[in-house]
């Protein structure tokens, strides 16, 4: 379940904006509310405001990271579809991110991209107290391949649970 989806330097969000699934203080319509032992999150959302403002945007937003997600392993050279903020020369890269709920688990994935290449990626286990880095791939990164087997051993130790 989606608790939180960020955006920056896409279309027309220049800045990282967010659309955010937690409730405030529920007083009325407590049944809109699914109540868990570590986060309380919205049944459903309404994306509103005037012309232009950015919602359609938004869900092109969702659309393109769950693309890029599903067929990034696909890509060969040129990344399709790439669209920053087009009034920002200055930062050709945008970032993306999703915090999702799993059962009792909390869990923040997100890419930072440009139009060529996946600059980095990151998926964090997290709670109230403590988060912890399943993995986290930087272009810069020179030992890749310890961190890809200590991501794969703690995603076995996930998945057997």
């Amino acid at each position: 379940m989606l608790i939180r989806f960020s955006i920056e330097n896409f279309l027309s969000f220049k800045s990282r904006s967010e659309l955010l699934l937690i409730p405030g203080k529920v007083r009325r319509h407590s049944s809109h509310v699914i109540k868990s032992n570590n986060i309380n999150l919205l049944k459903t959302s309404i994306i509103y405001g005037p012309n232009a403002s950015g919602k359609s945007n938004i869900i092109k937003a969702i659309s393109y990271a769950e693309n890029f997600i599903l067929n990034s392993a696909k890509i060969d050279g040129k990344i399709e579809c790439f669209k920053p903020f087009k009034l920002d020369g200055n930062n050709p890269s945008s970032r993306f991110e999703f915090e999702i709920k799993v059962d009792d688990n909390n869990y923040a994935y997100g890419f930072i991209v440009n139009s060529t290449s996946v600059i980095e990626e990151w998926l964090y286990k997290f709670d109230k107290n403590k988060e912890e880095c399943i993995f986290n791939r930087n272009l810069k990164m020179k030992n890749m391949s310890i961190v890809l087997i200590i991501c794969i051993q703690k995603m076995k130790k996930i998945t057997s649970l």
